[in-house]
C-alpha cells in the first residue's frame, strides 16, 4: 500500500532538487526551453570554463532569480496536489523525474537533469539530417522553416514525410509516445485503433500507422489548415500506410460541433486560448469512435487535454486503452490529469517519461488493469 505523500514532505524535496540543480551546469546547451540550436564555438568555450570552476568549487548562474521565484512559487502553490500525482505514480524513477522536470521548469536548461540532453539529442538529430535526409528544403511550414523529405527506415517498410529533423527524432528516434520500462511495456500494436489527439504534420500518425499493420486504424485529428496541407502530403508519400489513418479535420474537445476561435500557429496552434481570428468547429473521441473500439490514445493537443479526455470519458470506460498524454502545458495539468485519470477507478498505473532536453514534452502514460 503506498503511504500518502504530505505536501511539505514534496515541497521539501523539490526545493532540495532545485538547490541542487543551481549548482549544476549542464554542458552543450543553446537557447532554452528543449530549443537545440547549433552548437557554437563560444558555447564550447564557456562548457570548458565552467567545468574548470565545477571542479574548483563554482558554479554560474543561467538563471534569472526573478523568474525562476515566479515559477517556484507557481509550483509551490500546486504542491498539494504535486504531492497527490507523487503518490499516484506508479515507480520510483516516475517519481523521481517529477521532481527534475520541475526543477527543471523553475532554472532552465542549463540546470537541467534530465534523461535526455541537448548534447545527445543534437547529435542524433545531425545523424538524422546526415543519414536520413533525401531532400532539401522541399516545402515551408507556417513560419517559412524549411521542411526536408526524410526515408525512415520502420517496422513495416520505409517512411516517407516532410518535416524537420528534431521532430523525426523526437518521433521515431526517441519514440516518444511508446514506453518500456523495468518490464513494462506501453506502445500501440498490431491490429490497433489509436487516436492520435494533435496530428500537427502527419509524422505521429505514419508512426502509428506503421505499428498497427494492415488490420489497425489511426483516427488523427488535426484542425490548423497549414498542418493539414502538410499532413496530407504525408499521407500521399506513404501508400502503404495512407488507408490506415483517418484524418479528423476538427479539434478534439468535450462536445461536439461547439465553435471555438483560434490563431494558427503551427504545432502550438491551440483552441484552449482566449480566442482568434478563425473559427472551428469540435468534435469528440466519444463520438468519433462511437460504435468500435479504441486500443490507445495519445493527446498532445496545446492546452486542451483535459476537455478532450473528458470527451473520451465513454470510451475509455468501455475500451480500457492505454493512454499517452501530455501534461507539459501547465502546471495545473501535472495535477488535474493525473488525478482524472485516477478517478475513473479503473485501475489505471500512472508512469511519468519524458524524451526531450527542456521541460516540454511530459508524457503520463496510463497502463489499464
Amino acid at each position: 500500500m503506498k503511504v500518502p505523500v504530505a505536501p511539505e514532505a514534496f515541497t521539501s524535496s523539490l526545493f532540495a532538487r532545485v538547490l541542487a540543480g543551481a549548482h549544476h551546469n549542464e554542458p552543450g546547451v543553446e537557447g532554452d526551453w528543449g530549443m537545440i540550436a547549433p552548437i557554437t564555438t563560444r558555447r564550447r568555450a564557456v562548457d570548458a570554463l565552467e567545468a574548470a570552476g565545477a571542479r574548483a568549487g563554482m558554479a554560474r548562474r543561467h538563471y534569472s532569480p526573478e523568474s525562476s521565484g515566479r515559477a517556484l512559487a507557481e509550483i509551490a502553490a500546486h504542491a498539494e496536489g504535486l504531492a497527490r500525482t507523487s503518490e499516484l505514480l506508479a515507480d520510483d524513477e516516475s517519481r523521481d523525474l517529477l521532481l527534475d522536470i520541475l526543477a527543471t521548469r523553475v532554472l532552465g536548461d542549463h540546470h537541467a537533469s534530465l534523461p535526455v540532453t541537448q548534447r545527445n539529442f543534437r547529435d542524433a538529430v545531425q545523424r538524422i539530417d546526415a543519414d536520413w535526409r533525401e531532400a532539401e528544403d522541399v516545402a515551408r511550414s507556417q513560419y517559412d522553416m524549411p521542411l526536408h523529405r526524410y526515408r525512415v527506415a520502420a517496422r513495416g517498410g520505409e517512411i516517407r514525410l516532410l518535416g524537420v529533423a528534431f521532430m523525426v527524432h523526437e518521433f521515431f528516434g526517441e519514440e516518444q509516445y511508446a514506453f518500456e520500462r523495468a518490464g513494462v511495456r506501453l506502445r500501440a500494436g498490431d491490429g490497433d485503433v489509436v487516436v492520435d489527439g494533435g496530428g500537427g504534420w502527419g509524422e505521429t500518425a505514419l508512426y502509428f500507422a506503421d505499428l498497427v499493420g494492415p488490420s489497425g486504424r489511426v483516427l488523427g485529428f488535426e484542425f490548423s489548415p497549414q498542418n493539414l496541407g502538410i499532413f496530407e502530403r504525408n499521407m500521399e508519400l506513404n501508400p502503404r500506410l495512407r488507408d490506415r489513418v483517418e484524418i479528423v479535420p476538427h479539434p478534439v474537445w468535450d462536445a461536439v460541433g461547439e465553435p471555438l476561435r483560434f490563431d494558427d500557429a503551427g504545432g502550438q496552434t491551440s483552441v484552449a486560448g482566449n480566442g482568434g481570428g478563425q473559427e472551428v468547429l469540435t468534435e469528440t473521441i466519444d463520438h468519433v469512435a462511437e460504435g468500435g473500439r479504441v486500443d490507445f490514445i495519445k493527446l498532445d493537443v496545446e492546452g486542451a487535454e483535459m476537455a478532450a479526455l473528458r470527451g473520451a470519458e465513454q470510451t475509455i470506460r468501455a475500451h480500457r486503452p492505454t493512454l499517452a498524454l501530455s501534461i507539459y502545458h501547465s502546471i495545473g495539468d501535472f495535477v488535474d490529469i493525473p488525478a482524472w485519470v485516477d478517478g475513473l477507478g479503473l485501475g489505471y498505473r500512472l508512469y511519468l517519461d519524458h524524451r526531450w532536453p527542456g521541460p516540454a514534452e511530459t508524457i503520463l502514460f496510463a497502463q489499464p488493469a
